[in-house]
């Protein structure tokens, strides 16, 4: 049995990677593995998340159509 912190620690790391599935869906991220992006691990969840902020601070266009993201 998993004792409060334990519990704590798990919850806020689902909270996360719910967050960064939604912040990559709204920005409109696409797979391209045979992997559901519900299956990444949140490590790979926050470099893809890192990844895709740069690419978007990076080409102006993308900057004015995201340009209200967080980081």
């Amino acid at each position: 049995m998993l004792d409060l912190a334990e519990k704590q620690r798990v919850r806020a790391v689902n909270d996360r990677k719910i967050y960064l599935i939604n912040e990559l869906e709204r920005i409109g991220y696409i797979v391209n593995q045979n992997k559901r992006i519900s299956e990444f691990d949140l490590f790979e969840l926050e470099q893809i998340h890192i990844n895709e902020k740069c690419r978007i601070a990076n080409n102006p266009t993308s900057r004015k159509i995201y340009g209200k993201t967080k980081l």
